[in-house]
């Protein structure tokens, strides 16, 4: 019962941290097509725009919605609206490191697209490595559990006898 009760939410929650995961790596990916770009263009808001029709699939349709937002709308609450569609904590780190670029018209911003392209890999290095740690308790609780389960069937099935005195309250 257990089982029927909590298996909807996990399959929803591995659900989100495969995307979370993959806006992750997207992210990294994108940061870094921006920061060559950023070397080639005349700035960072073309840059932006360059590199929102080629980014990664996880991310693509929040950098086209960025992309058509930068063409009439402030940059910065263009990359505000950009961080609220990500909806990760990457994200909007990012899209502040982004705002303070554009707005103190940053004199190293390759440097700092290298740096969060660097965490957003971290961040995604260390997601796996508690991910693959809470794997190894739950297949350890599994085992425990079934084992448990299959024991009390087995003494139900092969000796009920054994049983009979936990039958009352």
């Amino acid at each position: 019962l257990l089982g029927v009760r909590y298996l909807p939410s996990t399959l929803v929650h591995q659900k989100n941290r495969r995307t979370v995961e993959a806006k992750t790596v997207a992210l990294a990916t994108w940061l870094e097509q921006l920061r060559d770009t950023v070397a080639v263009s005349s700035g960072l808001e073309q840059a932006l725009v360059a590199t929102s029709a080629v980014g990664p699939e996880a991310i693509a349709p929040e950098l086209q919605r960025l992309s058509a937002r930068l063409a009439y709308q402030d940059p910065v609450m263009s990359l505000r609206l950009f961080a609220d569609e990500l909806d990760t904590s990457l994200g909007d780190f990012l899209v502040s490191a982004l705002t303070m670029a554009i707005r103190h018209q940053a004199r190293d911003l390759s440097g700092l697209l290298t740096q969060l392209a660097e965490s957003a890999h971290e961040q995604h290095r260390a997601s796996v490595r508690v991910w693959v740690g809470r794997a190894r308790t739950r297949s350890s609780v599994r085992i425990i559990v079934s084992s448990v389960v299959i024991f009390v069937i087995g003494l139900l099935v092969l000796n009920y006898q054994y049983l009979k005195p936990y039958s009352t309250g």
